[in-house]
């Protein structure tokens, strides 16, 4: 199993679109204990959040979060709700998966030397697959990939819902929706399901880093079903991605920019041009689009009619709040915004009303039926 997947998806975004770091936190030493993985993994995040540099959607989260403490608070609860870890620490207490704490120390001091190559299509970190180990044969049912054992994923038919089937990965060329349904065995480096052809297909994906300002970056090269990655060094960005780019300095605010990620930190590309944004985490401050200028979420802030950051609530039950993206962050840690009332108020069961994944208890929001539904599965 890779560890790499317990990233909740906020930030999974912002940790997997870094490039280009040199080692600066120190490695740790020892096993890591189960019941100490995930604020390990909290902090192996929150430092390469802060320490390399950023693309895409990595640009916009980093600008919110103005310390690494604010990143190890938002992203542990981000983590804990999530309940993938939980639910695997489970799996390890009733021996339907074990646990390698030494594998899992590995895994965090790998990501910290090899930033500069997690992102596109894949991660180079070998060691994090060798985490959790399943034991459910080919044909048994499960919940999560990490339950299979050998080279297997759990299968859930397209449709997210619990349980699947443990089935086999598919070798290099085969067929594939999803990077877990290919293989992760004689890989030179990590395989992944490539969506660039006419049809997808399971491929090698093998990785460098640290390339110095006018190097070549992005898919390098692609032979076979081999793919060729290289990531730029710290603080430069890639002009391509799927296909052959350069690495390059960061534009500076005020000139012209051709997509995300790519403007000094504190600007971002908007309307073809590096604009400066700001982060406003007073009452009473002015804010608005027009100005750039937005309501600091985790300050539990939004932008009032005059133009003014204004105070929700005090994140207790029946507290006003706002849904989506950081907002769920203007409800106390076990409470959830409720959509048809903007109020905060406990996880709803399978059958209330919901209008976003959070607000329910199973975190899976049956869009069809606007009902909170069973447990959903993400393989």
């Amino acid at each position: 199993m890779s560890l790499l997947r317990l990233t909740p998806s906020l930030l999974l975004v912002a940790v997997l679109a870094l490039v280009g770091c040199t080692k600066s936190r120190t490695e740790g030493t020892g096993e890591v204990p189960i019941d100490r993985l995930d604020d390990e993994l909290v902090d192996a995040y929150c430092d390469l959040l802060f320490r390399c540099g950023l693309g895409g959607d990595g640009a916009e989260i980093r600008l919110l979060l103005d310390s690494p403490g604010q990143c190890e608070t938002f992203l542990g609860r981000s983590l804990r709700e999530q309940g993938d870890l939980t639910e695997l620490q489970r799996l390890v207490s009733s021996g339907a998966v074990s646990y390698d704490g030494e594998a899992a120390r590995a895994c965090l001091d790998e990501v910290q030397r090899s930033c500069g190559a997690i992102g596109g299509s894949g991660s180079p970190v070998d060691s994090c697959e060798d985490v959790f180990v399943g034991t459910v044969p080919d044909g048994g049912a499960c919940y999560l990939d990490e339950e299979c054992l050998g080279d297997a994923y759990c299968d859930l038919g397209g449709t997210g819902i619990c349980p699947g089937l443990c089935t086999a990965r598919g070798p290099l060329g085969s067929a594939c929706d999803s990077a877990s349904e290919c293989t992760r065995e004689g890989l030179s480096g990590s395989a992944t399901c490539s969506y660039g052809g006419v049809v997808s297909e399971c491929v090698d994906t093998v990785w460098t880093a640290d390339a110095a300002a006018g190097a070549a970056c992005g898919q390098v090269s692609s032979e076979g079903y081999v793919r060729t990655w290289t990531a730029c060094a710290a603080g430069l960005f890639c002009t391509g991605d799927e296909t052959p780019g350069v690495c390059q300095a960061p534009i500076a605010a005020g000139s012209p920019c051709p997509g995300r990620g790519v403007c000094v930190e504190g600007s971002i590309c908007i309307d073809g041009a590096c604009r400066e944004v700001t982060v406003v985490r007073n009452v009473g401050d002015a804010c608005g689009e027009a100005m750039l200028a937005f309501c600091d979420p985790f300050a539990r802030l939004e932008c009032g009619e005059t133009g003014t950051c204004v105070a929700l609530g005090d994140g207790t039950e029946g507290s006003p709040c706002r849904g989506g993206d950081f907002g769920e962050l203007t409800c106390n840690e076990g409470l959830s915004c409720h959509s048809d009332t903007d109020t905060c108020g406990p996880p709803k069961a399978a059958g209330a009303s919901c209008g976003r994944d959070a607000e329910c208890a199973s975190r899976f929001c049956d869009y069809r039926t606007e009902t909170c539904g069973e447990r959903y599965c993400e393989g």
